[in-house]
């Protein structure tokens, strides 16, 4: 795939994405701006049904007011009736002449006759001959009647000394003095409150109420959040009452304004205000799980575009990496080859097999060639063995001080033809370990090799052992090239090799130190390298002293 055609795909979906993120960003603003609307209507008719509320309770107040001042006038009518009733008991007066009573003798026959047993009232003593007295009325007998009345009159009480007269005055003075302070409720309630200064507004405006009626319409809407409420007085333009007094601006500018009592208060308008402290937070939390999803989404899909990406360039650098692990491979073949062939070929020279000295030279370069051969072809079996996890080590206790020293002596003709040294320090003192002899020595001999390869005048490489805890450790310090801080990262990537401008100046397939990094690892151990550009580097081998298994093989 080529780099124009990645470009490309990367575009178009980055370009797929911010579309993504715009209607995302769209939609999340629609569904905030339609919770917002829904919100404020129910706001507003919560606020209205609330006044209207109000308005119902003050008018059920004013019936029931007008009710009992109802029962009360009968109450009275009554109470007149047993007084004048009384009064003629005792006195024998009309009771047209019953002061300040006023019931005509028409009325009392009125009321006499919705009246059942009205002498059930009467606590006094039975008369003796009263209902012989009645019958000779009926018959017409007057004189008696009269002569009898005149004899009992003169056995009962003065009215002010009546238990039962008095209590009768009483109990009309009582239902008098109600009915006169319900009516004086009612004119505070029909007439203009300004001329009742703020008892009627007390009475009217009251904040538990309120606060209990808003409650309740915000739960059947379904708006839980904190609110505050106030009451706005137009004619003094300030608030006359506040629930918390917190917010006495935002009641003023921000708030939800609705006239309180526009039926009963004509002459006087006060506005009911609603403010929510927290109503973005409200609104937001009605949508979040509109932002989760969205975020999830846009998350998951970023993700994905991410591992694509990922996956397209490392596909792309794998497979330049193999190209490149082709070109070593066959160079490097190419080149034993050739000598070997070149070889061939003078010793078929009859002049050449006859001079004994020359034809051994041409015999022994035939077999450092084939032995070449040999080793590039090891390293890739053994890169093939690691790649599918089949490596077995076979362990058994190690002397690396041994193993060092026999790596040092293979590599030592190479680092003298290159005019360098290499220098062995053992500081370890405990310097036998549990691990694979064979591989081991591979390790060393690959950190020997890629320290003369990248030390191309006069390499100078220093070994140092040292023991660190309950490990063994070695450094391999070279003056070669160095590498970059970027490049340290991936050196031991499989088929990675360090850049020097020209792919086939420094021989070799880039498995050495993948190599190197899964055996080390395969013994319990670690590798780091610290390096600067033409400065050199050094890599750094840590083994575990003990033994990580109870048997002789593992298998990594």
């Amino acid at each position: 795939m080529s780099r124009r055609v990645i470009s490309l795909i990367i575009f178009l979906m980055a370009f797929a994405l911010v579309v993504l993120l715009v209607i995302q960003g769209y939609w999340i603003q629609s569904a905030i701006k339609m919770k917002e609307a829904l919100f404020v209507r129910g706001v507003e008719e919560s606020v209205t049904n609330v006044v209207q509320n109000l308005e119902k309770i003050e008018s059920t107040h004013r019936l029931r007011g007008y009710r009992e001042s109802a029962k009360l006038y009968r109450k009275i009518d009554s109470l007149n009736f047993l007084i004048d009733k009384r009064y003629h008991e005792l006195t024998g007066a009309n009771e047209s002449e019953l002061p300040g009573v006023g019931v005509t003798a028409r009325r009392q026959r009125e009321v006499e006759s919705r009246w059942r047993t009205i002498s059930d009232l009467d606590t006094t003593a039975t008369l003796p001959g009263e209902a012989s007295t009645r019958g000779d009325e009926a018959s017409g007998d007057s004189t008696k009647v009269r002569k009898v009345i005149r004899k009992q009159r003169k056995n009962i009480a003065p009215p002010d000394e009546d238990p039962l007269y008095q209590k009768l005055l009483h109990a009309r003075q009582h239902a008098v003095d109600e009915l006169t302070r319900r009516a004086l409720a009612y004119d505070l309630a029909t007439q203009n409150v300004s001329e009742y200064g703020g008892k009627a507004i007390e009475r009217l405006l009251n904040p538990r109420m309120i606060d209990s009626l808003l409650n309740l319409e915000f739960e059947m809407k379904g708006i839980h959040t904190p609110f505050e409420f106030g009451i706005y007085d137009p004619a003094s333009d300030s608030l006359i009452f506040q629930l918390t007094g917190q917010y006495p601006t935002q009641l003023m500018t921000q708030g939800f304004a609705v006239q309180l009592y526009p039926k009963t208060l004509k002459d006087r308008r006060l506005i009911l205000t609603v403010y929510f402290p927290r109503e973005r937070r409200f609104l937001l939390g009605q949508v979040i799980w509109m932002v989760v999803l969205s975020a999830l989404l846009v998350i998951a899909i970023v993700t994905l575009f991410y591992k694509t990406i990922s996956t397209i360039i490392y596909q792309k650098k794998l497979a330049e990496m193999k190209n490149d692990f082709i070109n070593n491979m066959t160079h490097e073949f190419k080149t034993p080859i050739s000598t070997i062939s070149l070889a061939c070929e003078a010793l078929r020279d009859k002049d050449v097999m006859q001079n004994e000295g020359i034809a051994a030279s041409y015999i022994n370069i035939i077999a450092d060639e084939n032995r070449r051969l040999g080793l590039m072809a090891e390293k890739i079996l053994q890169a093939s063995i690691l790649e599918r996890k089949k490596l077995h080590l076979k362990m058994e206790s190690c002397d690396m001080h041994e193993i060092i020293s026999s790596a040092i002596q293979k590599v030592s003709l190479q680092a003298e033809k290159a005019g360098g040294q290499i220098h062995l320090v053992t500081d370890a003192h405990q310097h036998n370990i549990t691990g694979d002899r064979l591989h081991l020595l591979n390790v060393c001999l690959n950190l020997l090799d890629n320290a003369l390869k990248y030390s191309p005048h006069n390499p100078q490489i220093h070994l140092h052992t040292y023991n660190k805890g309950d490990l063994f450790c070695f450094d391999c310090r070279d003056n070669g090239i160095g590498i970059s801080r970027e490049e340290q990262k991936r050196i031991f990537d499989k088929l990675y090799r360090v850049p020097t401008g020209d792919i086939h100046n420094v021989k070799g397939f880039g498995l050495g130190l993948s190599y190197v990094k899964a055996i080390v690892e395969a013994h319990g151990g670690n590798i780091h390298v610290k390096s600067e550009p033409q400065k050199g580097s050094i890599f750094t081998v840590c083994l575990p002293l003990q033994p990580l298994v109870n048997f002789s093989e593992k298998s990594i």
